[in-house]
């Protein structure tokens, strides 16, 4: 990912250290993102995964007895 358009043949605002800086905070803050996001899915997953646990627990040993 490139922030300046060196092809151009112009000048450019950036020089090659703030293109490098500017795209190591972009691909951080992308990173960040991510992992907060992915955090609050697997704490979702997680929750329902142990409520749907504790259902067919519940669920399974009833159903071994009655065999």
């Amino acid at each position: 990912m490139t922030f300046c358009d060196a092809t151009a043949g112009g000048p450019t605002c950036c020089t090659p250290e703030m293109e490098e800086e500017l795209s190591m905070l972009s691909r951080n803050n992308f990173e960040d993102l991510m992992e907060a996001s992915s955090r609050d899915m697997r704490t979702s997953f997680f929750s329902k995964h142990q409520k749907f646990d504790g259902r067919s627990d519940g669920t399974t040993r009833t159903q071994r007895w009655d065999y």
